[in-house]
């Protein structure tokens, strides 16, 4: 029964986008990017629900109808409230949406879409790279994002085309200290003079599945007199998920604190995640150029480390 479940459930997905593949042409993953090569449709937006989702009409599907799309390789601070007068969201998330939507604007609404797999989706969404037209050739909104740091580099084995030119911008973002990794960018956060370091073990010891709490996060504070209250600062991957820091927490000067990807805890200077699998992407050094970042932020929503 479970087997004939998915089949029906992969059968559904494939009809949801049957008429997408029909008028799809072959181009470059990542508008301007001669390879590698994909998928390649054009559309009409309706909407811009936030930084790294939008909603388009197909050019040539014979329908009017919404698809909703996931900004392949890309993940910009989450937005809570989408009405577009009255957006808000953790820092940094509306002004990715507004970027968005001003270079979709300048392209009359139009958008070129690619994906190396057409039946890619997260959540229900389609998964592709979304560029515009900009002073007569396409331009990839994903490398703008990265590169201006408004949105964390997020590599995906379903599309990987992106990953290595993203991880690359993204590390310019970062020593460049701009958008995100502007220290102070949403205002002056608590400790600000104190200098802290990051750290994470991304590949556990033994088969990742089975041994979450082989990954750890470890934050050491540089400072050599003062202390850094930890209480609303949290951690997190690329992903979703984070762990905040209990109200209690501190890292002493020259001291350091672990977060357990796992269970592992002393409520002191071992905190556990709790999760029940690994949360780092593994790194790889082949063309998918797979990994994932561990951000620490201070309860404004400025990256610290």
């Amino acid at each position: 029964m479970r087997r004939l479940l998915l089949l029906l459930l992969t059968v559904l997905a494939a009809l949801a986008v049957l008429p997408a593949l029909a008028e799809a042409k072959r181009g470059a993953c990542v508008a301007g990017q001669p390879v590698p090569r994909c998928e390649v449709w054009t559309a009409k937006v309706v909407s811009v629900n936030d930084g790294d989702t939008i909603d388009v009409d197909l050019a040539g599907d014979g329908t009017s109808a919404a698809r909703r799309i996931r900004f392949t390789g890309v993940q910009a601070m989450e937005q809570k409230t989408y009405a577009a007068r009255h957006r808000s969201g953790d820092c940094h998330a509306v002004e990715a949406t507004l970027r968005i939507e001003r270079m979709i604007r300048h392209s009359g609404n139009r958008v070129r879409l690619a994906a190396e797999d057409p039946l890619s989706t997260a959540h229900r969404r389609l998964l592709r790279t979304v560029a515009v037209r900009s002073n007569g050739r396409w331009t990839d909104l994903g490398t703008i994002l990265v590169r201006e740091g408004l949105a964390l580099w997020m590599p995906l084995w379903a599309e990987s085309a992106p990953n290595a030119a993203y991880s690359v911008l993204g590390q310019q973002a970062r020593a460049a200290g701009i958008g995100l990794f502007d220290p102070d960018a949403c205002g002056i956060g608590p400790s600000a003079a104190s200098p802290l370091k990051l750290w994470v073990n991304w590949d556990a010891d033994g088969r990742d599945t089975s041994n979450a709490a082989g990954e750890w996060v470890k934050l050491r504070n540089l400072d050599p007199v003062n202390p850094v209250p930890l209480g609303g600062w949290y951690v997190r991957d690329s992903g979703l998920r984070r762990f905040t820091f209990p109200p209690a927490a501190v890292v002493g000067p020259g001291a350091t604190v672990t977060v357990n990807v796992g269970e592992e805890s002393d409520g002191v200077s071992v905190f556990a995640w709790n999760q029940r699998a690994p949360v780092f992407g593994n790194v790889t050094d082949d063309e998918d150029a797979m990994g994932d970042g561990a951000y620490l932020f201070d309860p404004l929503g400025n990256v610290r480390a």
